[in-house]
C-alpha cells in the first residue's frame, strides 16, 4: 500500500511545472506546494512508523527537489 502511495506522489510530483507550485489548492487557504508537502509528510512518517527503509532513495530525491522535504 505505501509503495502505490509512495509512486502516485511521485508521479503527482514529476508532472509539476515551474509556477504552478505557488497557486491555490482547491482548498484555497493552501498553496499546491502546501498540500504536497502535507501529503510528502504524512507518507513519510507512516513509511518510518509502519516499514523502516520503505522511502526509497528516489523518491527522496524527488521530494528534495521539488523543495517538499526540508
Amino acid at each position: 500500500m505505501l509503495s502505490a502511495s509512495y509512486r502516485a506522489l511521485e508521479s503527482s510530483v514529476a508532472g509539476g511545472r515551474d509556477g504552478q507550485w505557488d497557486a491555490s489548492a482547491p482548498c484555497s487557504e493552501w498553496t499546491v506546494t502546501q498540500v504536497t508537502q502535507h501529503a510528502a509528510g504524512d507518507q513519510l512518517t507512516y513509511g518510518r512508523c509502519s516499514a523502516p527503509g520503505a522511502l526509497t532513495v528516489t523518491s527522496f530525491l524527488i521530494l528534495c527537489r521539488w523543495g517538499l522535504v526540508r
